[in-house]
């Protein structure tokens, strides 16, 4: 994992995702993926 990532945050995405079944994992993965190929959501943020 890299270094720059916020723990909080993926903490909290675990905890959500170990709350699903294996069908809402499944699903919960395809959205992350479709986030991925969203230029607002993958760009530097702007700080």
């Amino acid at each position: 994992m890299p270094d720059d990532f916020d723990l909080d945050k993926v903490n909290t995405l675990m905890d959500y995702f170990g709350m699903l079944n294996d069908l809402g994992q499944d699903k919960a993965i395809e959205r992350v993926e479709e986030l991925t190929e969203i230029k607002k959501y993958t760009e530097p943020d702007d700080k």
